[in-house]
């Protein structure tokens, strides 16, 4: 074929080239997605972790996903056209609008969505590609200059999530026997724990388990996220409790796996009061991870595998309390913790493990400076929290109380009473 004959060929495709087509997705600004393709499971949840650079002058704002794109002018790129909308995600707020240089995030696909797009392909009103799209919106001083970016990520569909990144969808809790609190004896062994594990694509599940003893701070939901979910600047930076066991291994693409938890022998409880018991799961190699484009070209690639857009579950049991071995009488102190302090700004919430056989609950509350200084109040079956009344934070001196619930059953009589615990609530 000849050279102009070539290049007439070019000019023809390229006017009959759909304005919403596969062929006219790129990324013409100065912010770059890594990776830009994903395969997505056309029937169950998928998770993608993507990689954002080139971002200054610029901060992340809402998301959507749909099926055909549009010109975004004036502004730059390809945003989703609207009437091909499946769904918008929440805006973004950056507390430094302009100042990162990067931006990263766990996209999750539900089902429905990937659901309706294979639905669309199988009907012949779609080919099995969707895209994602972040907006970025401009921090320019500017107003000549001020235009938003559209960031496109082309999501293809795959069967049963093969070839897709390895990424976390669902993770819950199973022990036996079921119940959302673990109520153990001291120094017993914890009854066999493990975890119910959605995700796509395939790759090793690296990690640990972690307990969080009574008295110590209790993690927040950052710290419990993925490693593979942060920041590379933010990996090692969450909180770490002690570690009583660790795990490694292989999952198939399957979709689905049990997940058994630490040796019950290594779960501490000896010491009485509330614990946490956390699943840790840290970030591994991925195929599908071909690096991170930064300003200055591919970095090494970064760890994404065992990815997760939630923070993992916690599981909460309970060592020691009282009534006997009927643990349908037990009803144990939860929170605060012994000794806590409540700030001069915060009421004064207790929250304790509710006892099955129990009709109602009484809650004393006492002042260690001041013996004849009592309080009392009862809770019905199935309540499980008490907030004090604030006209009492002023009867101490010294702000020092001790706390107790028991429970009582329909005469009235005692069935079981948690330990006394003390708590510094200081007057206002």
């Amino acid at each position: 074929m000849s050279i102009a004959r070539s290049a007439l060929l070019s000019l023809v495709l390229a006017a009959l080239a759909p304005r919403s087509g596969v062929a006219q997705v790129g990324q013409p600004g100065s912010i770059r997605v890594t990776p830009a393709t994903v395969r997505v499971n056309s029937q169950e949840a998928t998770t993608v972790f993507l990689s954002y650079t080139g971002m200054s002058g610029y901060t992340p704002a809402d998301a959507a996903w749909c099926g055909s794109l549009v010109v975004a002018e004036p502004d730059i790129g390809f945003r989703c056209d609207p009437a091909t909308v499946a769904r918008r995600s929440a805006s973004i707020a950056s507390a430094s609008p302009g100042a990162a240089a990067e931006f990263t995030e766990a996209m999750s696909v539900s089902a429905p969505i990937a659901r309706q797009a294979y639905a669309a392909a199988a009907s012949g009103q779609g080919s099995g590609v969707f895209y994602y799209v972040r907006r970025f919106v401009s921090t320019s001083a500017d107003p000549r200059l001020r235009r938003d970016q559209y960031v496109v990520v082309t999501c293809r569909l795959t069967s049963g999530g093969v070839g897709a990144p390895f990424a976390l969808t669902n993770v819950t809790f199973r022990t036996d026997p079921a119940h959302p609190i673990l109520f153990v004896r001291g120094g017993e062994t914890a009854p066999p724990i493990s975890a119910e594990i959605a995700y796509n694509g395939s790759g090793r599940l690296r990690g640990r388990w972690e307990v969080v003893f009574p008295g110590e701070e209790w993690p927040t939901a950052h710290d419990l996220l993925s490693e593979a979910s942060l920041p590379l600047a933010e990996r090692g930076a969450q909180k770490r409790y002690t570690v009583i066991d660790r795990f490694d291994q292989f999952l198939a693409p399957t979709g689905r796996t049990v997940l058994r938890g630490p040796d019950p022998s290594r779960i501490p409880t000896t010491v009485d009061g509330p614990y946490l018991l956390l699943l840790r799961i840290e970030a591994t190699d991925d195929g599908e991870s071909r690096g991170v484009a930064g300003p200055t070209g591919l970095s090494p690639a970064l760890r994404t595998g065992g990815g997760a857009s939630f923070p993992m579950p916690t599981l909460r049991y309970v060592v020691g309390g009282s009534g006997g071995t009927d643990r349908s009488r037990r009803v144990v102190a939860l929170w605060p913790r012994d000794g806590a302090l409540v700030s001069r700004d915060s009421a004064l919430t207790l929250m304790w493990g509710a006892a099955r056989s129990a009709a109602n609950y009484r809650v004393e509350l006492e002042s260690l400076a001041d013996a004849t200084l009592t309080f009392s109040a009862v809770a019905a079956q199935g309540v499980k929290a008490y907030q004090v009344p604030s006209f009492l934070r002023a009867s101490a001196r010294d702000g020092r109380w001790r706390w107790r619930v028991l429970a009582l059953d329909a005469l009235g009589r005692e069935l079981g009473r948690s330990d006394w615990r003390t708590v510094h609530w200081p007057p206002q």
